[in-house]
């Protein structure tokens, strides 16, 4: 009996490499995404002290050009915060994406390995059958050779 060869080997070993590439990209999304959420919250948090600290010197009364300048820090924050928002909501619609193809890529590989499986299930059948065939054979070959020896 020949050995089992699966037909599609390399496919599979395409697809599996494949899959394995966009994990990776997928992982890295999601340390990009962590990245960008750590940095929304940093500029969020700089923001409110930097409200508490505005709100504090117009209640001391302090000079308009300081205020002045102190507004213009919080409306660049503002701006930063938009940005970096906008920034994780195309991140995230990225990493959806990523999550599709990769989700896709995985159904065509597990379809693939059911294949596979199903081959050689059908090829151990088949040797199963030849061994029986074979032993048959066998028997029947032992049987009759007292036979012909008289």
């Amino acid at each position: 009996m020949k050995l089992f060869r699966f037909t599609l080997s390399k496919v599979l070993d395409y697809k599996q490499m494949v899959q394995r590439l966009e994990a990776n990209i997928l992982r890295e999304m999601r340390e990009n995404h962590q990245r960008l959420t750590r940095e929304l919250d940093s500029l969020v948090s700089e923001y409110q002290k930097g409200k508490t600290c505005f709100l504090d010197k117009c209640r001391q009364g302090s000079m308009a050009g300081a205020l002045k300048s102190e507004g213009l820090y919080l409306s660049y924050l503002q701006d930063s915060i938009s940005q970096k928002k906008a920034e994780l909501c195309k991140s995230e619609l990225e990493i959806q994406a990523q999550i599709v193809r990769l989700t896709k890529i995985k159904t065509e590989t597990a379809s693939i390995e059911r294949l596979k499986e199903k081959q050689l299930k059908a090829h151990r059948l088949l040797e199963l059958k030849e061994n029986e065939v074979l032993v048959d054979e066998f028997v029947c070959n032992t049987s009759l050779q007292p036979i012909f020896q008289q």
